[in-house]
Parts: structure tokens; sequence; C-alpha cells
């Protein structure tokens, strides 16, 4: 049997803007229950309002903004092996001083890359 991680997000604009990511090991999938959120796949744009599901195979650059309401979403991460990414990312966020270099390195423990700024399309 497959675990997985799920996580319920709330977010606004001042998250905005988020580099792009490159997941080598989870699949993703987001359910989108409030708001909007604009998702970047690759080279293209989405659109997506409450109700909206995106999935995001292996290997594919992807990000998102938050549209211009506060919005949540559901996480799916298939198999399960977030937890730790964000229970690291949470602990260096709330430090004053992590640099983007602290960043990249702890995308890359739990097999994603950061793959680029995010595009000017995001603010």
């Amino acid at each position: 049997m497959t675990r997985f991680d799920t996580s319920s997000v709330r977010s606004s604009k001042s998250l905005n803007p988020l580099p792009l990511l490159l997941g080598w090991f989870t699949r993703r999938r987001f359910y989108v229950l409030e708001g909007e959120y604009i998702m970047y796949l690759e080279d293209r744009e989405f659109p997506c309002p409450a109700g909206s599901f995106v999935f995001i195979p292996l290997g594919v650059r992807h990000g998102f903004k938050v549209g211009e309401v506060p919005s949540r979403k559901l996480n799916f991460y298939f198999p399960a092996a977030m937890t730790g990414y964000f229970d690291d990312l949470a602990a260096a966020l709330g430090r004053d001083d992590v640099d983007d270099e602290r960043l990249v390195e702890i995308a890359r423990v739990h097999s994603m890359e950061v793959v680029g700024p995010a595009s000017d399309r995001y603010v």
C-alpha cells in the first residue's frame, strides 16, 4: 500500500512570489477549496478557482501564486514524503539568518530542485 501526505494550506498574496520547483520523487495534487491560485506548469499558466484540481507529474517545473483574495487548497503528495520538507522549511523560515542557499539545500535534501526564480508574470 502506498502512503501519502496531505495538508490544507491557507495563503494570501503576501506569499507571492514563489520560486519554480522541480520534484523528482513526489507526485503532487492540489484541490482549490477557496479563492484562486495561478498555477505555473512548465511554461504554461493556469487560473485555478475554487473547485479546480491540479496534477503535477514527476519532473515538471511548477509553481504558483495566490490570486486576488486569500485562498485555501488541499495538497496531496504521493508517495508520502513532504512532511519533512515542510517541517524543515518552517524551521528555516522562522530564523532571521536564513538565506536562499539554505532554502535550496532544504529542497535538495527532499528530492526537489529550485529551478529558477519566480516568473516575472508572478508579480
